[in-house]
């Protein structure tokens, strides 16, 4: 199991290579083994922000449901969003002309998501101890989500950071490889003069690059709009005080309202 860990480990230190072996710029990481840690980490940030209703429900035993409840369905929202964007982010891979096929792209991505959960669930005992410190109610269910929405904000922050910061290093790489590789480059007498070509000059291709990179930005600010409403879809998470225990709520409104209503209210002291 600790050799499990030690995959998230390479990951967060930007080695995605399988046991840390394997070709320079190469994505080839254990990836169900990666994927099934991050279900994990991603059930123990799911326990986290469930345990305010654990605490503070009027019924214990809705405060468990809910606790369980969000324990099992944190997985979904990170997975549920790749199923939702990945065919997007694809078709921008391919527009800004990088060599990462789907199978690369795919596990960059999973790598991604292993970065946001394991920073969720590393602060989960933060979450954890507000829970057991804040008064119940509206007023306590309120600062919770807020505080829990802050703190998914900075891992996705840091995730896609992540993601961003792969995707250079790799599209750089492919580049860089297949100049070694292109036929003008293995003649035997002039092998050793080409191979300085490879990077081109301070500024040149800089605006296309440039121009690639604001393409995908779009794709990372889509993946975190259909992430925050995917968790509306899937909510509740942390649970009312003033409703019954439900794996689901009704359709209604939406992420970015209610969080702005709540904000309102918790300021203003509308409690």
């Amino acid at each position: 199991m600790l050799s499990w860990f030690s995959n998230i480990d390479a990951l967060l230190r930007g080695d995605l290579r399988k046991d840390g072996q394997g070709a320079e710029g190469q994505i080839d990481f254990p990836v169900v083994r990666v994927v099934l840690l991050s279900i994990f980490l991603a059930s123990i940030f799911g326990a986290s922000i469930g345990s305010f209703s654990a605490v503070s429900a009027r019924e214990t035993r809705d405060g468990w449901m809910q606790l369980l409840a969000s324990t099992v369905k944190a997985p979904f929202l990170f997975y549920l969003t790749l199923f939702v964007t990945f065919p997007s982010l694809y078709v921008f891979n391919a527009l800004m002309g990088s060599r990462l096929n789907m199978l690369a792209a795919l596990r960059l991505l999973i790598a991604s998501i292993a970065v946001m959960v394991a920073v969720l669930a590393s602060v989960g005992p933060i979450i954890v101890f507000f829970a057991f410190s804040t008064p119940g109610g509206r007023a306590g269910h309120r600062f919770i989500l807020l505080l829990v929405v802050a703190l998914c904000t900075v891992a996705g922050i840091l995730g896609l950071g992540y993601l961003l910061k792969m995707l250079k290093r790799f599209t750089l790489f492919g580049e860089h490889a297949s100049a070694v590789d292109s036929p003008s480059n293995r003649d035997d007498d002039s092998q050793e003069k080409n191979v300085p070509e490879m990077v081109p000059p301070i500024g040149i291709g800089r605006p296309a690059q440039s121009t690639s990179y604001t393409i995908f930005r779009v794709w990372v600010f889509v993946f975190a709009v259909v992430g925050a409403q995917m968790s509306w879809v899937l909510r509740p998470f942390i649970g009312s005080p003033d409703l019954e225990f439900s794996w689901f709520r009704e359709r209604s409104g939406n992420f970015f309202q209610t969080v702005f209503v709540m904000l309102f209210k918790l300021f203003s002291g509308d409690y």
